[in-house]
């Protein structure tokens, strides 16, 4: 009984994780002012994510138009040539990434960031019932394994 009741916990534990798995989320928020892209990055808490590596891609052809870094209050500004759709991806290092996409040809400054993989997204369910029903299982085996014997 007592092994049921572990395994139990451990369930629940695996479907509901606390708000401490977004404790390092890293977050980006970008704005086109004239022909100035200015942008700041963040953790979850609000923490500035210092000299984090920001870097602009063109979305047409994933051509490289600038480079630089965040400053100590995880701001950066960038001058374009011209204002076209872009991507912009920051790196703050330890697997910390964001994403920011302006696309100017549909009018929309700014989608939500997904530089990472949604925690509820479908795949990742999947994954986690299947991780789950393995346990179960593997359990079950070994039980019924031990009962033969």
């Amino acid at each position: 009984m007592r092994v049921k009741a572990i395994y139990f916990l451990l369930a629940i534990l695996i479907l509901f994780p606390g708000n401490d798995v977004f404790a390092h989320r890293v977050n980006l928020f970008c704005c086109i002012e004239d022909d100035i892209l200015r942008g700041e990055g963040y953790y979850s808490g609000g923490r500035a994510a210092k000299n984090a590596r920001i870097t602009v891609y063109s979305l047409s052809n994933n051509e490289l138009f600038a480079e630089t870094k965040t400053d100590n209050d995880g701001r950066f500004e960038v001058q374009l040539e011209k204002v076209v759709s872009f991507k912009v991806i920051m790196n703050a290092g330890q697997g910390h990434k964001a994403e920011f996409v302006v696309d100017v040809a549909e009018g929309v400054d700014g989608n939500e960031p997904d530089s990472y993989q949604v925690p509820g997204s479908p795949a990742k369910i999947m994954v986690g019932l299947g991780l789950i029903a393995g346990i179960f299982g593997l359990t079950y085996l070994i039980k019924k394994r031990k009962n033969a014997f």
